[in-house]
């Protein structure tokens, strides 16, 4: 166990997958320790925040800095932001209607919400997760653009395809 910032102590897990650990915190609370553990989809205490499709985070603010944390703000990040990759965003049974939409919008909200650390379930500490959100944002801002293009060239490529008779562009739907 280590102390990553001031209050929260760490505790990292091997795993047998391709992501070999996942990070879990210790912060202390009212009578005790809390453990927040990254790696569960299921339980994460209600006052650190809404579920967003599968990603969670808690956010620590000024007046529970007493406790965990600097007097910034930390954000246990868990999947939601990580130092060198960017977290995979799947629609799932469970999912709702616009994963990728909620994550976009999850990002925004940490930029905003500025933390001085962010604590992700796997990986280093997050210097500045105001800056990284914003990163993924554009990296996925970029990516969406990408596709859109791409849609359009294949969408043009079947209709010459499939159309060889010289349809005006405007009867090619």
């Amino acid at each position: 166990m280590e102390q990553v910032v001031d209050g929260i102590r760490q505790v990292t897990f091997e795993l047998p997958l391709g992501i070999d650990h996942v990070h879990c915190y210790f912060l202390r609370g009212d009578v005790g320790l809390i453990l927040v553990d990254t790696g569960s989809a299921s339980r994460i205490p209600k006052r650190c925040g809404r579920r967003s499709s599968s990603r969670r985070s808690c956010r620590l603010d000024r007046r529970e800095s007493g406790r965990a944390g600097s007097g910034h703000g930390v954000l246990v990040a868990g999947d939601a932001i990580l130092g060198d990759i960017t977290p995979t965003v799947g629609l799932y049974p469970a999912s709702r209607p616009d994963p990728l939409g909620d994550y976009l919008q999850s990002l925004s909200r940490i930029a905003e919400l500025s933390p001085s650390v962010a604590l992700g379930g796997h990986g280093s500490v997050i210097a500045e997760p105001a800056a990284r959100a914003r990163e993924i944002a554009a990296h996925h801002d970029e990516r969406l653009a990408l596709a859109a293009r791409r849609r359009s060239e294949s969408e043009g490529h079947c209709q010459r395809v499939g159309f060889p008779l010289g349809l005006r562009s405007r009867d090619r739907r």
